[in-house]
């Protein structure tokens, strides 16, 4: 089965400054997850992709040469994931490579590692490479408790009903980790009610499913990582 892993890295990320290659514990963020891609032996091709040469150029000196770009349109803040990762598996067929699965891999998710890619991809090829699998991370407590709140600071109850139920009767809720996901690659083409549906869940331990978006969670995740280091008693220049 070929194997392609397409890491989105746009320039332009407002809410953390040039997030997608920011030191993180001294290296570029999205070193990691190239990293965990390599070490997971799974891929015939890694595609970083961006539309900036500076990103390119990284991604070249860490092994994984950008043979493309993403055109501009692809790369503003209302261009969808969905339509990046059509465009990077049109390009390849153009170029005479075509895939049975795609990864879709963030270039924050520092605390991805090989082995869990390697145990999506089984649950992938378990479901004939037919499902998509999303990796997801159990929510503390239960979504069925969960509240809103409006802009005067008042909250609401998004289950009423549900709000007094025991503990053990509430169902178990997950949330889409951000991390990656693993595609048949007619799953892209879909209509937007029909996407996310059809999917199986790989469950993240919470420690390693912190996608960065906010620079909360890159601090979140730079502490998880700094613990993780010290209980393992890990080098500074190992992953």
């Amino acid at each position: 089965m070929a194997r392609l892993a397409i890491i989105p890295a746009r320039s332009g990320s407002k809410r953390i400054l040039d997030k997608n290659v920011k030191p993180f514990h001294g290296r570029p963020v999205i070193e990691y997850s190239l990293a965990a891609a390599r070490e997971s032996r799974l891929f015939d091709v890694i595609h970083v992709s961006t539309d900036s040469e500076a990103t390119a150029g990284l991604a070249e000196q860490l092994g994984a040469p950008v043979d493309f770009l993403r055109p501009p349109a692809l790369a503003s803040d209302t261009a969808s994931l969905r339509d990046v990762l059509r465009f990077v598996r049109d390009r390849y067929a153009e170029l005479g490579r075509r895939f049975e699965c795609i990864c879709r891999l963030s270039a924050c998710a520092p605390l991805t590692e090989a082995a869990d890619l390697v145990a999506a991809e089984k649950l992938f090829a378990a479901h004939g490479g037919k499902r998509a699998v999303t990796a997801v991370f159990r929510t503390p407590g239960s979504l069925q408790r969960a509240y809103s709140l409006s802009a005067d600071g008042l909250l609401e109850p998004l289950r009423g009903d549900r709000m007094f139920a025991r503990s053990q009767d509430l169902a178990a809720t997950y949330q889409d980790a951000g991390s990656f996901a693993l595609l048949p690659p007619d799953f892209l083409d879909r209509p937007d009610a029909e996407f996310y549906r059809d999917r199986a869940g790989f469950v993240l331990p919470f420690e390693r499913a912190i996608d960065i978006d906010e620079p909360e969670d890159w601090r979140l995740a730079e502490i998880i990582y700094a613990g993780r280091r010290a209980l393992s008693g890990e080098g500074e220049g190992t992953r």
